[in-house]
């Protein structure tokens, strides 16, 4: 039996700013995300991020949602990484391919669908 070992660590975007959330809370009854900042602020209507286990080619972390680009496959420059079923995947305008498939130096993580250009 294989057991996975990683790091499970989520960032979030409140339509303004990306956070590192300092608790994050899940209401099964609602399927609602409460999160609060370090300094104990809720933060208001969080789109949830999680980090998927690997760092890129420059050593980012990688998050779902992130917009990363290939080396040497342009067909998957601008994919976004995404959680479908039980494996990650980068997804562009007209296919999916499993993120397994390309190696972490490979990979670079060029932005993310919340921030244009802006990586935290």
């Amino acid at each position: 039996m294989r057991i996975m070992n990683r790091e499970i660590k989520f960032r979030v975007w409140n339509g303004h700013h990306m956070y590192h959330p300092y608790s994050l809370h899940f209401s099964s009854s609602s399927n609602l995300a409460y999160c609060v900042d370090l300094y104990g602020k809720d933060i208001q209507s969080p789109s949830i991020m999680q980090y998927i286990g690997i760092k890129d080619k420059n050593g980012t972390e990688i998050y779902e949602g992130d917009v990363v680009k290939v080396k040497s496959v342009s067909l998957w420059d601008n994919s976004v990484v995404m959680y479908l079923g039980i494996e990650w995947y980068l997804a562009n305008s007209n296919d999916y391919i499993k993120l397994s498939e390309f190696k972490p130096d490979e990979i670079e993580v060029i932005s993310n669908v919340h921030e244009k250009g802006q990586i935290c």
